[in-house]
């Protein structure tokens, strides 16, 4: 099932499978299932005039959150056709909200929000995405976070700005705001103020701050490390090559002079009734009679005229 999506085209998934929620920004995200076993597969497809650069760097710092457990496990890339294919999720923590009408977040996923957070920080990549439509569960009710098109890796600048722990500083802020919109209400605002401080309180940043109790909680749901999992290795499409195009070169035509042909002059001599029509052809002027031998050929055919009736 899976080599046989890495050679399908974008228009072949498109007709082939059902959209996964709603359409991103950055591209849509369609589910298959192998009939075989019965796996699901998510198929991140993104918009055409995404670069190939962006859709490997997407890949890699998911892979790299997969790693520690955060994220799905990508299980292959095509940057021909651009889309990334990994394992798919049950639901959105929106979606389980709603069903189970939660009117704030419930400890246990708190717990786990905080951890893979700090997972995220061990595996140097900040999410940089706090919408709580990115935090998924598998079936058994595990937390994941997703969508990595705005992550970056962690570098000393970002250390230097955010301290070492900039997802509680970066996502898990954002993930505390965005999650009021859905009307869900968390205390996780008081970890990022125990973390970097507050003007309010006149509490000072702490960097060193973490919640051991929470933490432990946390792995405890998340369960065993992703380290002790095998970790499938992604599949990369071998990118087309395209033949190079060898330009004929061009030859010149040889000019042919064409043979000038010379124009005889005419050699009979205007009459009484026809003027001269000398051509000049040096200056493209035409020679026509004057008004005198106009009135000399009148004057002539009156004359004639009169002997005739005489």
């Amino acid at each position: 099932m899976l080599a046989r999506l890495m050679k399908m085209k974008r228009e072949e998934i498109e007709s082939s499978f059902n959209i996964s929620g709603k359409k991103g920004k950055e591209g849509t995200t369609f589910l298959a299932t192998d009939p075989a076993n019965g796996h699901r597969y998510a198929i991140k497809l993104f918009k055409k005039k995404k670069s190939a650069k962006k859709i490997n760097l997407e890949a890699e710092l998911q892979q790299m959150a997969a790693d520690e457990g955060v994220a799905p496990i990508i299980r292959g890339v095509s940057t021909t056709e651009k889309f990334i294919i990994m394992d798919a999720l049950k639901e959105t923590i929106v979606q389980k909200a709603k069903r189970e009408n939660w009117k704030s977040l419930p400890y246990e996923y708190k717990a786990m929000l905080y951890a893979l957070c700090i997972r995220l920080d061990a595996a140097g990549v900040v999410q940089n995405d706090g919408n709580p439509l990115n935090l998924m569960l598998d079936s058994n009710g595990r937390l994941y976070i997703i969508d990595y098109g705005f992550a970056k890796k962690i570098t000393s600048k970002i250390k230097k700005d955010r301290g070492p722990q900039p997802n509680i500083n970066l996502t898990l802020w954002h993930f505390s705001r965005q999650l009021r919109h859905y009307r869900l209400e968390n205390d996780l605002i008081n970890i990022v103020t125990s973390y970097t401080g507050d003007k309010k309180t006149n509490k000072t940043q702490n960097y060193a701050f973490k919640d051991h109790s929470l933490l432990a909680d946390g792995e405890a749901l998340l369960g065993k490390a992703a380290a002790a999992r095998p970790v499938a290795k992604p599949r990369v499409a071998k990118p087309r090559v395209a033949k190079p195009r060898v330009a004929k070169p061009r030859v010149a035509k040889p000019r042919v002079a064409k043979p000038r042909v010379k124009r005889r002059r005419a050699t009979t001599p205007p009459s009484k009734t026809r003027p001269s029509t000398k051509n000049t052809f040096k200056k493209k002027t035409k020679k026509t009679a004057t008004f005198k031998q106009h009135v000399k050929t009148l004057e002539g055919r009156i004359d004639a005229r009169r002997r005739k009736r005489n």
